[in-house]
């Protein structure tokens, strides 16, 4: 009677588990993605494959320095799902092919969005991304807004 007793506390205990975990990843899914940039003038929206081209080393027409999150960073996975349209590993593996090869170099990356947004008030002519709900200095452009 006692162990079918703690099987079924065991089994409620890790359903429960389960539920907040899933909250908790739905609550994370929840938040869109701001692609933010210090240009003057502003050009006003990009749309995903613009956007897509400068963090991922394409021709564009803009001369915008990307500047990334780190790898596995929830808004980065964001950013790459949405936007990129690629998972992490995918881009990881993308890049290193690239470093290998010496084409190209993949974007700086920084380890918070604070650090992101600090990073690019200071220095013209860069483009990140950031959480939606990321404050936005009013110096800084948004170019793109995603939703999930």
């Amino acid at each position: 009677m006692m162990i079918n007793t703690t099987r079924k506390l065991s089994f409620i205990l890790m359903f429960s588990l389960v539920i907040l975990v899933n909250a908790s990843d739905a609550s994370a899914q929840s938040k869109g993605i701001k692609v933010i940039a210090n240009i003057e003038p502003a050009p006003g929206e990009l749309n995903k494959q613009e956007v897509r081209n400068l963090f991922m080393g394409g021709t564009s027409k803009l001369d915008l320095q990307p500047v990334a999150l780190q790898p596995n960073n929830e808004t980065r996975v964001m950013f790459n799902t949405l936007v990129v349209g690629l998972s992490e590993v995918r881009v990881q593996s993308y890049w290193a092919q690239m470093r290998f090869s010496g084409r190209m170099k993949p974007p700086k990356a920084l380890s918070s969005e604070q650090e992101v947004i600090d990073y690019i008030t200071k220095n013209k002519g860069v483009i990140a991304y950031v959480s939606s709900d990321a404050k936005i200095p009013d110096e800084l452009h948004v170019l793109l807004e995603v939703s999930p």
